[in-house]
């Protein structure tokens, strides 16, 4: 641990969490649990939140204890052993050659929209994204976590404001309680859909290292970042 700079604060580490669960996800999440399960997809959130807090507890615990960038690898190395640790870096490297790629030709279709740009500028614009990303790696994590907690700030304030302006009272009458099987099984295939949302949470892990007092900032900024992140979906 002697060679990371260890500047994350709780605060910062908080908004990491939040953009490392939200993303794309944002966008598409929201719109597929209902698509899913119509009007019991408030219940499929509420069940996935159950499940993803007691995960989210035992990583903070993990991660407090014995941080180190090897995340989820090092749990398992000390409690099974090196070959095993080694499986599962293995396993979490090769993730890096489909979800990153899934997640930069998101981000630049989003730019396409934005500035009204032809779909076939879609590589450059892949291009620049992943620039982007090798900027912030290159600039260090502090300057990242910065960055990433402006982008927090604005998310918040934006979904504070569409709720301001959106008819959000009238919105809670289109909830419904699922009670026969069917109505289940169908709130059930949702709570799948949505689960994966919460399937990076290994991710945080990595960063225990980097927090000023992992002991005390590390289950704070995960704990704190999964509780907006179930607000900011629900």
């Amino acid at each position: 641990m002697t060679q990371y700079q260890k500047t994350l604060g709780p605060l910062q580490g908080i908004a990491m969490t939040v953009t490392t669960f939200i993303g794309t996800g944002l966008m598409i999440l929201p719109a597929m649990s209902v698509a899913q399960a119509g009007s019991f997809a408030f219940y499929a959130w509420l069940i996935t939140a159950a499940m993803i807090i007691p995960i989210a507890f035992i990583f903070a615990l993990l991660g407090s204890r014995y941080p180190s960038a090897g995340g989820a690898s090092h749990y398992i190395g000390r409690a099974f052993g090196s070959r095993y640790e080694k499986a599962v870096g293995w396993l979490f490297l090769s993730i890096l050659l489909v979800g990153p790629a899934v997640a930069i030709k998101v981000a630049a279709a989003y730019l396409i929209i934005i500035i009204n740009a032809p779909n076939e500028w879609i590589l450059a614009f892949c291009l620049l994204t992943l620039a982007g990303m090798l900027l912030f790696a290159i600039v260090g994590m502090q300057t990242s976590a910065r960055f990433q907690t402006g982008v927090v700030i604005v998310m918040i304030g934006t979904i504070i404001w569409l709720c301001f302006i959106g008819d959000i009272a009238d919105s809670r009458q289109v909830i419904e309680t699922p009670i026969t099987s069917s109505e289940w099984q169908q709130t059930l295939y949702a709570t799948g859909v949505i689960f994966w949302c919460f399937l990076g949470i290994e991710v945080m892990a990595h960063m225990g290292a980097e927090f000023k007092n992992p002991t005390r900032d590390f289950p704070i900024a995960l704990l704190g970042g999964i509780a907006i992140v179930i607000l900011a979906y629900s």
